[in-house]
C-alpha cells in the first residue's frame, strides 16, 4: 500500500513558535546595531571633532553636532602639514608593491598547488615559517642588507666601484622584496592562493593542454581569469597593510615622508607650524583628527567601491580552498 503523506493544512503550529522567531529576529537586530556602534562611533566622533570650531570645543552642551562647523582644520592639514605629499608617497609604495606582492603570490600559489617537484614540502614549510616570524624580527637584518646591497660583491666585480649599492630612503626597498615574494604577510597570500589554487579543477588545466597552451599560458589565460576574486580580496587586504604600515617606513625612509610617520610627528609639527596662542588643546586636537580622517578616506573609498567584490571574493574562497 502506498504510505499517504501527511496533511500539511493540518499540521498544527506550536504556540511558541512565532515567539521565537520574533525573539530570534530581536536579538539578530540587537546584535547588529551594537557591532555597527562599536564600528561607526569612533568614526563618526572622529567627523564631529574635525569640524568644531573654537567655540565648539569650549562649549560643553556640544557632543556631537557643531554648532559652528567649519573645514579650518582640513585646510591646515593640507596645507601647512602638507599630509597630501604624504599620502602620495604612501601610495606610490601600497600601489606598487600590492602589485608585484599580489602578482608573485599568485604564481608561487599556483606553483605549489599544481607542481610537485623534489623539496616543494620543504620550501612550503619555509613559506609557513614566513608566517610566523614577526616582521620586527627581520628589520635589523633587512636593514643591512639593504644600506650595503652588493651579492657576494658580484656588483663590485661587474662595476670596478667600491661603494655598493644602497636602496634606503628608495621605493625599491619596498619593490624589491614585493617582487621576490616578502613583501608584508606575503606568506599568508601564498598559502591562501595555493588553497584556491587547489581547489579549482584539473580538468582546466588538462583542456588548456589540449589546446596547445603551455603552463605558463595556462597561468594567464585561464587560472588568473578564474582568481580574480581572490585577487581583488587580497589586493585589498595588502593596500591596507602598506598604507597602514609604520615599522618598515620609519627603518628603510629617513628622507621621504610617509603617512604613518607623518601622523606620529603632527603633534610636534602643530608646536612650529601654529601661533603660540594658539597652541593648546582646543585646535591641535580638531586639527589632529582631521588628518587622521583624512589618511583613511582613501581607504574607505575603496572599500565602498569595491565592497561588492569583497563579499563574493570572501565567499568564493570559502568554498574553493
Amino acid at each position: 500500500m502506498r504510505k499517504q503523506s501527511p496533511n500539511i493544512e493540518n499540521t498544527e503550529i506550536h504556540p511558541g513558535y512565532y515567539t521565537m522567531r520574533w525573539m530570534g529576529t530581536i536579538l539578530r537586530w540587537f546584535y547588529l546595531i551594537c557591532t555597527a556602534f562599536l564600528i561607526l562611533y569612533p568614526l563618526l566622533y572622529m567627523i564631529a571633532l574635525s569640524v568644531r570650531s573654537k567655540a565648539d570645543f569650549l562649549d560643553i552642551t556640544v557632543i556631537w553636532l557643531p554648532k559652528f562647523p567649519t573645514l579650518e582644520h582640513f585646510k591646515t592639514t593640507i596645507f601647512d602639514v602638507k599630509l597630501l605629499d604624504a599620502m602620495k608617497n604612501t601610495a606610490w609604495i601600497s600601489m606598487g608593491s600590492t602589485l608585484l606582492q599580489i602578482f608573485v603570490t599568485a604564481l608561487t600559489g599556483y606553483g605549489f598547488a599544481r607542481f610537485k617537484f623534489k623539496g616543494s614540502r620543504f620550501l612550503f614549510a619555509f613559506v609557513i615559517t614566513g608566517i610566523i616570524v614577526p616582521a620586527q624580527m627581520l628589520g635589523m637584518p633587512n636593514y643591512l642588507l639593504f644600506k650595503n646591497l652588493d651579492l657576494f660583491g658580484l656588483f663590485h666585480f661587474i662595476t670596478g666601484k667600491e661603494s655598493p649599492i644602497s636602496l634606503l630612503d628608495n621605493l625599491g626597498a619596498f619593490y624589491l622584496p614585493a617582487a621576490l615574494g616578502q613583501g608584508l604577510r606575503s606568506g599568508v597570500f601564498i598559502l591562501v592562493f595555493r588553497q584556491f589554487f587547489s581547489g579549482l579543477p584539473i580538468e582546466l588545466e588538462e583542456a588548456a593542454l589540449i589546446d596547445g597552451c603551455g603552463h605558463t599560458k595556462t597561468f594567464f589565460r585561464v587560472m588568473l581569469p578564474n582568481a580574480t576574486m581572490p585577487i581583488v580580496v587580497y589586493s585589498m587586504f595588502s593596500l591596507v597593510w602598506y598604507w597602514s604600515d609604520y615599522f618598515s617606513v620609519y627603518i628603510y625612509l629617513s628622507e621621504m615622508k610617509i603617512l604613518s610617520v607623518r601622523l606620529t610627528e603632527l603633534r610636534m609639527m602643530l608646536e612650529y607650524i601654529l601661533p603660540r596662542e594658539n597652541y593648546n588643546t582646543w585646535y591641535t586636537i580638531p586639527i589632529e583628527q582631521a588628518a587622521c580622517l583624512l589618511s583613511i578616506l582613501p581607504l574607505i573609498i575603496i572599500f565602498i567601491i569595491g565592497q561588492r567584490w569583497f563579499v563574493q571574493g570572501i565567499d568564493r574562497t570559502g568554498i574553493v580552498g
